[in-house]
Formats: C-alpha cells, structure tokens, sequence
C-alpha cells in the first residue's frame, strides 16, 4: 500500500521504493586519549624497568666474557710457562748426557749411569708434547673467546712470574653487599617488574576514564564523478567511565598470586645472596691460600737450585750417584711448576673474585 502511494507510476509499485546510493565514501579521523587508566601508567613502568634488565643483562655478557677471556689468558701464560720449564729441563739434561758419556768413555762413570740419565732425557719429551698441546689448545680457546680467527698468529708476552709482586700490592676487597654483582641487580630488577605486576593487578580495581574524539566526511553518489559529490561533515566528541563490577573472583585471585610471587621472590634473592657471599669469602680465601703458597714454593725452588747444584758437584767429585742427582734435577722441576700453579691459582681466584663483585680489582 506505501509503494503504491509514493510511486509516480502506480504501475509499478511492484518494484518497491529506492533508498540511498549505490556507492558510498567515507574518509575521517578517529582519536582516542586515555584520561584517568591506573593500570596504563603502571605499564609505563615496566617497560622502563624492562629496559634496565637489558642493559643489565648486556652488562652481565661483559663481565662473563671478560673473565673467560682472562681465565684463558692465564691458562696460556701457565702452558707456556711449563713449556719453556720442560725445554729447559730437557737442554740441561742433553748436556749433563753428553758430559756422562765422556765418562763413561774415559772409565770414570758405569754405563748404569749412562743409561739413566738417557732415560731421564727420553722421559722428558712426553710433558714437552703434552705442554705444547695444552699451549696450542689454550691459545685457540683464546681467539675464539675474542673472535680472532684461528689461523692468525699470536705472540704470548709476558709470564705467570711477572705478576708476583702486583699479588703483594693488590688490596683485595670482601664486598658482602654485592653491589656491583650483575646477578643480583637482574634480581632485584626482575623482583621490582613484579611488584609493578602486583600493582597492576590491584589497579584494575579501579575505574578508568578515557575521552574519543571522531571527526568525518561521507558522501552518496550513484556515479565516479568525484568533482561533483557532496560531502557532508560528521563528527562526535564523547567520554567514556568504565567501573569495574565483577569478574567473578579472578582479579582476587591474581591478587593473592602476585602476592605469592613477591613472597617467593624475597626467599630466593635471600638464599641468592649467601651463596654470592659465600663465593666471596671462598675466592678471598683462595686468594690468600695461593698467596702464601707462591711464598713458599719460591723459598722451596730456591732450595731445591742449591740442592741440585750440590748434588751434581757430589756426583762430579764420585761422592754423589746418578739417582741423587736424577732425584734432586727432578725436586727442582717439581719446585718450579709448583711455584707457577700457585701463581695460576692466584690469577684465576682473582678472576672469580672479580666477576662476583662486578668490577675489577
């Protein structure tokens, strides 16, 4: 009945009425700006706290590859150290042979003395080997901690012997706060992202306020002739309060589990802590170990020098055999890789200790 009154043509009130256009345009801005959101601002904070852990974390990768790549370093300079000793060792003997086969050839020593001191000779080229193996292995160890290519030549400077007296003079600190340790900074960064979760989950208790704003242009046409539409403006300005009501029970709950957590969090930096500090006070007593070690293995190479020499003077004179002298060459190597393991020690306790604390010493 509608159709046949609005027709022009009663006719063809069949076909119904035509609405609108068949084509239609829109183009417009929509913004939106939070208010008053609790729970936004919190957020806030834990991306700022986010990026404190990465530059902490970066920190922490530092500190681990500065103490492999000086634990390294003394390990090459303590190969290298056993590698010359052993050379040495094997040159003295090369001409204490020499001079003991003259003897023999002259009557004056036994062939029991000739054969000792060639097996001696003989049973000093496995350490050699096994010295130059350690050193080659340590030297890769070290470019590849400190991305050198692997064929690339290398010269070691220095000895283990030449930080001795820095070992007197280092004053060596016993930090039972940490405050430098990386470990625990992460904790207590990881530890405060939790508290601004905790926070979080009480804020979402409370309403938020947050104003819109949308502003846009709409035309209708049944054509594409752009240049003759009409377009008409539409915009709204409005403000949105949401309350929140209920949620049956789970924001309560998440509640009680960050509270939870944060519990948690305070028992593991606790037993964090003391493990630090036990490995503090375990570094220093290391430190002091090796210290008093490397006093006394000097005192005992020094007297093993002066035993050997009085016992190859014995041996020169008759009064002395082959084994004495064999025993007392043997005290001297012993004395020797004792005092440069005592320096290592020292070295690598020191290397602990440092990246413990977090700095170096």
């Amino acid at each position: 009945m509608l159709g046949k009154l609005m027709a022009p043509d009663p006719d063809s009130a069949d076909d119904g009425i035509q609405v609108g256009r068949k084509n239609m345009w829109t183009g417009g801005v929509n913004v939106s700006l939070p208010l008053v959101v609790p729970s936004l601002w919190k957020n806030i904070q834990m991306s700022k706290v986010d990026l404190e852990i990465a530059v902490e974390q970066s920190r922490s990768s530092k500190i681990d590859l500065t103490h492999q790549v000086k634990k390294a370093f003394y390990s090459i300079l303590l190969a290298k150290d056993s590698y010359d000793l052993f050379r040495e060792t094997y040159a003295t003997d090369s001409l204490n042979l020499v001079n003991i086969k003259n003897k023999f050839e002259q009557g004056v020593v036994s062939e029991y003395d000739v054969i000792t001191a060639d097996v001696r000779l003989k049973s000093i080229i496995p350490n050699i080997l096994q010295s130059e193996s350690m050193l080659k292995i340590a030297e890769l160890q070290l470019k590849m901690l400190m991305g050198i290519d692997s064929e690339l030549p290398v010269e070691i400077v220095g000895s283990l012997s030449d930080y001795e007296k820095w070992m007197f003079e280092a004053i060596v600190p016993s930090d039972d706060n940490l405050i430098g340790n990386s470990d625990l900074k992460q904790f207590d960064l990881q530890a405060m992202q939790a508290e601004n979760a905790y926070e979080m989950q009480k804020l979402q208790r409370l309403p938020t306020l947050t104003s819109s704003f949308n502003y846009s242009y709409i035309s209708q046409n049944n054509d594409f002739k752009f240049n003759t539409y009409r377009w008409d403006p539409y915009s709204v300005v409005g403000v949105t309060l949401a309350i929140p009501l209920f949620s049956g029970g789970q924001r309560y709950h998440n509640i009680k589990q960050s509270e939870i957590q944060l519990y948690q969090l305070q028992e593991q930096r606790h037993n964090l802590k003391r493990g630090l500090q036990l490995s503090v006070k375990n570094s220093v007593e290391l430190i002091n170990k090796s210290i008093e070690q490397v006093v006394a293995a000097e005192s005992s190479v020094q007297q093993a020098k002066k035993g050997y020499e009085i016992t190859q003077k014995r041996y020169e004179t008759g009064a002395g055999t082959i084994v004495d002298l064999n025993a007392a060459a043997l005290a001297v190597t012993n004395a020797e890789l004792q005092y440069r393991n005592a320096i290592y020690d020292y070295l690598a306790s020191k290397a602990d200790l440092e990246k413990t604390l977090g700095y170096d010493i």
